[in-house]
């Protein structure tokens, strides 16, 4: 989901060409958070099935913007992913691709990535796609990534923007539903990905990083992770006052925030000393906890 989300495990650089460096570059594997927020926020919008263009238009687009944004983490990281095992066989951090060949892939894409969106939906898609890269690659990755362990806070407000661009292709504007949902994804990531971080401290330790579970510790961290997920649960109740909505969607909103929940509860119990497999567990919960819910909302919004 997040350019964190990698965990590559080979020992040996891959045999690879320019194109399957490029593919890796990308980040392909960490690009479902688009699909799986935009699509339902276009769902929402249309109030049925979206225009097909207009979804071609968004999966596109919003993918060669990704794409790129995770081309320039690892351009502007290429001196630090060596350090790390989860990203030193990335493609800039082996030095398979030059500097030259990595730039001119992630300007071209970024620029095919705002014009797909713009003639094929409209100029507040559009722009709101640059945005989303503007967030990552300039106020998280090069800001505040090696400054601060809210890093994940702020920035990652980037992995929310795809909301904001698939309901805005639809409807042309920006009403409260597709701000609630951003506030989801917002609230959803910081406790999505510190359970990344405890797994990877190690490694976020070599590279540099200031990760809340370095900085603060395993228990501050689950306790956080805790109320970030209560918040994020009680902003999906607030979908329930616009009126695509009905009971599809409140049946999972409940049972998932129970499940969401007690899982986050779980880890502030004894969070020092249980093993750190524990919080990968969560991470991954909290993935199906947001694609579950979120295919709810473009299921009712149809039914």
């Amino acid at each position: 989901m997040s350019s964190e989300h990698e965990n590559p495990q080979a020992n040996k650089a891959p045999k690879s060409s320019v194109i399957s460096d490029l593919v890796a570059l990308s980040k392909p594997r960490v690009i479902e958070l688009l699909i799986t927020t935009a699509l339902p926020a276009m769902f929402l919008a249309a109030g049925d099935f979206p225009d097909a263009i207009k979804i071609f238009g968004v999966l596109i687009g919003g993918t060669l913007a990704a794409g790129s944004s995770n081309a320039i983490n690892s351009i502007i990281e290429r001196d630090i992913d060596p350090n790390m095992n989860r990203t030193r066989m990335r493609p800039m951090a082996q030095r398979r691709l030059s500097q030259k060949i990595a730039w001119s892939f992630a300007i071209l894409s970024q620029i095919l990535a705002f014009l797909i969106v713009l003639f094929t939906s409209n100029i507040l898609a559009a722009t709101s796609t640059l945005l989303a890269s503007f967030i990552y690659v300039v106020i998280y990755t090069i800001w505040l990534k090696p400054r601060s362990d809210q890093n994940i806070v702020i920035g990652g407000a980037a992995g929310a923007m795809p909301v904001i661009i698939g309901y805005s292709a639809v409807s042309n504007s920006i009403s409260w539903q597709p701000i609630v949902m951003f506030l989801i994804v917002f609230f959803w990531t910081p406790a999505h990905f510190w359970a990344l971080a405890v797994f990877h401290k190690d490694d976020y330790e070599r590279g540099g990083f200031p990760m809340m579970p370095i900085t603060r510790g395993r228990v501050y961290t689950a306790r956080a992770m805790f109320v970030y997920t209560l918040a994020t649960c009680l902003t999906s109740f607030i979908l329930l006052f616009d009126n695509n909505l009905g009971f599809i969607y409140l049946i999972f909103a409940v049972l998932l925030s129970i499940w969401f929940i007690v899982e986050a509860w779980r880890l502030t119990k004894d969070s020092e000393n249980i093993h750190r497999g524990r919080f990968m567990r969560f991470f991954h919960i909290s993935n199906g906890y947001l694609a579950i819910l979120f295919i709810a909302i473009a299921i009712d919004s149809v039914i």
